[in-house]
């Protein structure tokens, strides 16, 4: 069973994400885990491009402030 809490991510699957720096560019939250040391880790897919992922840290994701989610009624559909 997975350790992963999400009150510590606040993040949820199907939450999207943009960088300060790239406002255009929004990511989805694909897969919520843990890595085998038991840090909580966000899996992202680009949306609009299926073939684009990527993988952080929740807490690089929560506390950067480089990273924001966007209100879910602002979000692109995909």
């Amino acid at each position: 069973m997975s350790m992963f809490r999400k009150q510590e991510t606040q993040l949820a699957i199907g939450d999207v994400l943009v960088e300060a720096n790239r406002e255009k560019t929004q990511w989805r939250v694909e897969f919520l885990f843990d890595d085998p040391n038991g840090v909580p880790h966000v899996r992202l897919r680009r949306v609009g491009d299926a073939t684009s992922a990527r993988t952080f840290a929740a807490a690089v994701l929560t506390s950067d402030p480089r990273f924001r989610r966007v209100p879910r009624e602002s979000a692109a559909e995909e």
